[in-house]
C-alpha cells in the first residue's frame, strides 16, 4: 500500500510509469528525456529524487548507475500498475469535504447562492439589533425587562 500524502509530481510520475509499463515500455534507457516526453515536466535533479522514491516504492528496479548519472537506465515493475490503482482506490474513499461540496453547489446555483447570502445578511442584523439592545440596557438609556 502507498502513503496518499505523496506528492503531485510522485503521482504523475507513478502514473507516467504505469503508462509505460502498459505499453510493454518497461526498459528505460535515457529516463528524462523519455519521462520528458510522456509529459513529466522535471529536471534532472528533480527527477534523480522522484526515481529514488520510485525505486523505494518498487515500482522501478535494476537500475543501472554512472558517475554521472544516478539513474542511466532501469526497468519498470508491474507494482507501478498495482500503486497507480492503490492511489485511485484511495482518491475514491477520500472523504467528502462539505464546506467544499457548499461552495460547489453555490457557484452553480444562483438561487441557492442569493438564500445563503439573505440568511447572513439577516443573522447580523439580528445580532447588531441585539447588541445594540443590550448596550442601551446596560447604559440605561432603555429599561430592562421585568
Amino acid at each position: 500500500m502507498i502513503d496518499p500524502n505523496i506528492s503531485e509530481q510522485e503521482r504523475k510520475c507513478l502514473r507516467v510509469l504505469a503508462k509505460l509499463f502498459g505499453e510493454n515500455r518497461n526498459f528505460l534507457r535515457s529516463p528524462l528525456t523519455e519521462l520528458q516526453k510522456e509529459g513529466l515536466e522535471v529536471d534532472q535533479p528533480s527527477l534523480d529524487v522522484l526515481l529514488r522514491m520510485m525505486e523505494t516504492y518498487g515500482a522501478i528496479e535494476k537500475v543501472s548507475r554512472t558517475n554521472a548519472q544516478e539513474f542511466r537506465s532501469f526497468y519498470i515493475t508491474a507494482t507501478a500498475v498495482q500503486l497507480v490503482r492503490d492511489l485511485d482506490e484511495l482518491e475514491k474513499q477520500k472523504p467528502v469535504d462539505i464546506v467544499g461540496q457548499i461552495n460547489e453547489d453555490v457557484r452553480r446555483n444562483r438561487i441557492l447562492a442569493w438564500v445563503l447570502i439573505t440568511f447572513f445578511v439577516l443573522m447580523a442584523i439580528a445580532t447588531f439589533i441585539n447588541q445594540t439592545i443590550s448596550i442601551f440596557q446596560n447604559l440605561g438609556w432603555m429599561a430592562k425587562p421585568q
